[in-house]
């Protein structure tokens, strides 16, 4: 009998502290922001590290991989300046671009057409 009882007061001990840690999560849970289901239109752009793309002057910024692949204009990785194929922005293969370049180094225009090259 007191064996019964034992455990009917465990038992009642445990489900109130299980309800009691239920409730106390359940209340942590709603100070938690919520995290949106559906993703929303953002014109926010993550560049790659140690990528850079020159633009007007002497100003050089952070760019994407896919920008800083198709720039046909000056382009730094890691702080040195690179020179070498530039390929299509819109297209996944990997045929360089053969129009105009803004270097005129004999690697940059490696590819570059004849009509496109600089006289």
């Amino acid at each position: 009998m007191l064996h019964d009882v034992k455990v009917r007061i465990m038992d009642h001990n445990s489900k109130s502290a299980t309800g009691n840690l239920f409730e106390q999560v359940a209340g942590e849970l709603e100070d938690i922001p919520k995290v949106p289901t559906v993703p929303f239109p953002t014109d926010e752009i993550i560049p790659h590290a140690g990528l850079e793309v020159n633009m007007v002057g002497d100003e050089w910024i952070p760019a994407t991989q896919v920008l800083w692949r198709s720039w046909t204009g000056r382009r730094k990785v890691w702080g040195m300046e690179y020179h070498g194929p530039v390929f299509n922005i819109d297209r996944d293969d990997s045929v360089p671009y053969a129009g105009k370049r803004v270097c005129v180094c004999q690697e940059c225009q490696k590819h570059v057409s004849p009509e496109s090259k600089p006289n």
